[in-house]
């Protein structure tokens, strides 16, 4: 998930990053504010208009929607 210097990056199926989303909460509850930073920088810069692959509705839901509701509670 992180790259070179700690930069995170979206080393991921369609490039969207859902492994950063699916951890913010963990890193929220955690205080583990450096990882929460880098995600929080990371999340506005997803393009969900561009993929490389075909999306699943139920996974996008769960992980992105689910991750970010999440990490507001």
């Amino acid at each position: 998930m992180f790259g070179d210097g700690g930069r995170l990056v979206a080393l991921f199926r369609n490039g969207w990053g859902a492994s950063a989303v699916d951890a913010f909460s963990t890193a929220l509850v955690m205080g583990n504010w450096d990882v929460v930073e880098k995600i929080l920088d990371y999340i506005p810069k997803i393009d969900f208009n561009t993929t490389t692959t075909e999306v699943s509705l139920f996974e996008t839901t769960i992980r992105y929607l689910g991750g970010l509701v999440s990490g507001k509670a």
